[in-house]
């Protein structure tokens, strides 16, 4: 059992932390001090990480300003200049170490706004970026070592994994910070090239993505959460005051593993001249190829790719000639991946090919034994029955991923508490992990009673890694005795 706080993996980039107990992600949420100070790293997006917090303590103090500022550290000048429209004028802005640092002042109506628009956006620096700016003002002696491959051969292996796996040509392929990241600037750019018309989203998504329809788009776009409902599908194209201009959906979605009939939404938005795009991080790249039933992929690489948890990154895949504008489009939009980040990216994209039949078939095998398990009351897997039958379409009849989401029949936050298991969020890392994934996502709504009926309050998110399958299921299964 990892400690509250603890990094899942044992380095300064990791990208997951442990929250052993129910208390412990309810604390997390509330911002209760009793949880955050022995919060030692966090989800990147989320929390930020110590080492952009030391970067910028130590920038805060070369400048001599007070306690009374903010200070933010972004990619480029282009999230300057975003930030500068959507909120206020930085009071500072510098350019450092090949980044941009911004001083606001702290307001309570703004600051959260801004750190939000950071989070689901994905445009930060990375640990690695902030470790290096460090060692190069004398504040660190020498960067944390890990493996990783020269950058040119870096960026070679990771593109032409992605254009084989795809069936693209690697000029197809372009990189980001993250999957938020390549996901917020597309659909930024769609919005101002074709700034009439509506997104149309489907499903319940990823809670990012959600966030930035919601905040970003909230009159220019339309949900559909049925996966099934053709009916409001089909007449949301015949609007003629709202023409759809791009529909945005997940396969599978995120969390509850579902799968819309693909190729009958691909045929529906050919005829009406919109842009499909689709979101497969869930299924991962390796298992499903989607040229041919959607014009844009996103993805985050995060996850399968980067299975040692300490990184972030995303990609984009253009398929259509339709999307061909949308890659020229985007060259500049991206927030580019740092050095370092692509270095380690490519050395663990070699692990790819050993590790994903070892997660589909855990996988598989875990969510039927979950499925006939007494004490469980629901599995959400991506061949679930009401709509496995379009996932295996994409996927074949063993490609999973490494999700599986189900609800215990009763005692949950016991059954929880007990799992001796690794328990954060992020998924398709080489160890098995759990989260109460609706607790982290939407604790909020969960709060105040929000939730759609379709989404279990109480839902957990098992994501399998490469561990003995008798191994995973005994630490799943072992505290079950709570809930019978």
């Amino acid at each position: 059992m990892y400690a509250i706080g603890t990094p899942l993996v044992a380095s300064p980039h990791a990208v997951s932390c442990s929250l052993p107990t129910i208390k412990s992600v309810v604390g997390y949420e509330e911002k209760d001090p009793a949880i955050w100070d022995f919060m030692r790293i966090g989800y990147p997006r989320f929390v930020q990480n110590p080492l952009i917090v030391q970067y910028l303590s130590m920038f805060s103090k070369q400048k001599g300003l007070g306690q009374n500022w903010d200070f933010y550290a972004v990619t480029t000048e282009s999230v300057v200049e975003s930030i500068k429209d959507r909120f206020s004028v930085p009071k500072g802005h510098w350019k450092v170490h090949g980044f941009h640092v911004i001083a606001m002042e702290k307001f309570p109506e703004v600051s959260p706004r801004v750190k939000a628009f950071l989070q689901h956006t994905g445009t930060q620096i990375s640990s690695r970026q902030a470790e290096d700016a460090l060692l190069a003002e004398g504040q660190k002696s020498s960067p944390h070592f890990e493996e990783h491959l020269p950058l040119d051969q870096a960026k070679t292996s990771v593109i032409q994994k992605i254009a084989i796996l795809q069936k693209v040509n690697e000029s197809a392929v372009q990189i980001a910070t993250g999957g938020m990241n390549a996901t917020y600037h597309l659909l930024e750019a769609i919005d101002q090239d074709t700034p009439e018309g509506v997104y149309l989203y489907i499903g319940w998504l990823y809670t990012d993505t959600l966030s930035i329809f919601r905040k970003d788009y909230s009159e220019k776009s339309r949900s559909i959460l049925c996966l099934k409902d053709w009916e409001a599908i089909e007449s949301a194209f015949k609007d003629p005051n709202n023409p759809v201009k791009a529909v945005l959906t997940e396969v599978p979605t995120n969390p509850l593993l579902k799968t819309i009939d693909l190729d009958r939404l691909y045929s529906l938005c050919q005829q009406n001249n919109t842009c499909l795009i689709v979101d497969a991080s869930v299924s991962g790249l390796s298992n499903v190829c989607l040229k041919d039933r959607c014009d844009i992929l996103v993805c985050s690489l995060t996850k399968y790719f980067g299975s040692g948890c300490d990184l972030l990154a995303g990609t984009i895949v253009y398929y259509s000639a339709k999307a061909e504008k949308w890659k020229k489009n985007m060259q500049n939009r991206l927030d580019p991946l740092y050095r370092r980040d692509w270095q380690r990216l490519g050395f663990e994209t070699q692990k790819l090919d050993l590790i994903n039949p070892v997660i589909n078939h855990h996988a598989k095998q875990l969510a039927s034994r979950l499925t006939e398990h007494p004490a469980i009351e629901k599995v959400f897997h991506p061949y679930q029955q009401d709509s496995g039958c379009q996932y295996q379409k994409l996927a074949g009849a063993n490609a999973p991923g490494a999700l599986i989401s189900y609800t215990v029949k009763k005692n949950w936050q016991a059954y929880y508490d007990q799992l001796m298991i690794a328990k954060g969020p992020s998924f398709g890392v080489t160890f098995s992990m759990l989260c109460p994934y609706v607790y982290l996502a939407h604790y909020q709504e969960v709060k105040q009673h929000l939730l759609p009926p379709i989404i279990p309050p109480n839902l957990l998110r098992l994501s399998v890694g490469v561990e003995p399958l008798e191994e995973i299921w005994e630490k799943i299964s072992t505290p079950l005795v709570y809930c019978e």
